[in-house]
């Protein structure tokens, strides 16, 4: 008797521990995973990665509809230099869905703006570069919730052509030596048409001697092109989206507002190009070069590094 019911107890034993039940583990088998597209290229305005979930219990997919999912962006980080005005975890020129499109310097953000997505696929658009961003995604399958991670890597934007963040104000003479004039010796040298020339130290004082450096891109003095700047200030008719805002680049020493910053173009008399940031269309028009109100910001020193 002791016997059968001894091989009962084992038997009911048994039954209990393989038997589905309610909760955890009736979704023993089910998981979540999400793939990432269309984020890692160099881009000059913005990119848009779309993530998508997928869903799976006991070996079938599970269809997934809006509302389904909670998607949400747990980290970002930026390391490269241009990004100094923020800490390396801003989430600023980060948006759910459309690209952002800024014309001022917004507070440092903590979160991504925009609506979170609550369907199978999330579109995560950055106007900034070189971020690392990571996504999770939340889904109840089964009456368990799975979450799984990605992360994002977004490709060179239009703020990597720059060395750093910006200078400050300065005259224009005093930025090209500061971002690379001095280390070029044609700058230094005698006029040679077949070159563009940097503007030595030392030309402040001796206006006349600009005209014989031509007019046109001094190349040496690795200040920015009008497309470089064009290409992160704010958007009007042009591919900006206001990436030097999303980074926190700032305003000429005016202080109202208008983002003065040079160009390396000079016309020959002792003028230098500037851009307007705000505008985004275009140049702003021409200021002598010994002004020391406008913002000088260097553009990277090897040609790679310029798009």
């Amino acid at each position: 008797m002791k016997r059968i019911l001894f091989s009962t107890l084992v038997m009911a034993l048994m039954l209990f521990f393989t038997t589905p039940r309610s909760g955890a583990g009736a979704s023993s088998s089910a998981s979540l995973s999400l793939s990432v597209t269309g984020s890692s290229a160099n881009f000059s305005s913005y990119a848009t990665a779309a993530i998508t979930a997928t869903a799976v219990d006991n070996g079938a997919p599970v269809a997934i509809n809006p509302g389904d999912v909670t998607w949400m962006v747990v980290s970002s980080n930026i390391t490269a230099a241009w990004w100094g005005n923020r800490s390396t975890g801003a989430m600023n020129g980060l948006a759910w869905g459309a690209p952002l499109s800024l014309k001022a310097v917004e507070a440092e953000r903590t979160s991504v703006s925009g609506p979170a997505p609550t369907g199978d696929t999330a579109r995560l658009t950055d106007i900034v570069g070189s971020r690392v961003v990571r996504v999770r995604a939340s889904m109840n399958i089964g009456g368990t919730v799975h979450s799984q991670t990605i992360d994002v890597s977004f490709g060179k934007g239009p703020l990597s052509v720059f060395r750093n963040k910006p200078l400050g104000p300065m005259s224009w003479v005093k930025a090209g030596n500061a971002c690379g004039a001095v280390d070029d010796p044609d700058a230094l040298g005698p006029q040679d048409s077949t070159k563009s020339k940097g503007i030595p130290e030392g030309i402040p004082t001796h206006l006349g001697n600009l005209a014989l450096k031509g007019s046109g891109y001094q190349n040496s003095t690795k200040l920015p092109t009008i497309d470089q700047l064009r290409n992160v200030a704010a958007s009007n008719g042009s591919v900006g989206r206001g990436a030097a805002f999303a980074a926190g680049w700032p305003d000429d020493a005016n202080g109202k507002g208008w983002f003065l910053y040079w160009t390396r173009g000079t016309d020959g008399f002792g003028r230098a190009m500037f851009m307007y940031l705000p505008s985004g269309g275009g140049p702003g028009g021409w200021l002598p070069v010994t002004t020391e109100d406008l913002v000088a910001v260097c553009v990277g020193r090897d040609p790679e590094d310029v798009f």
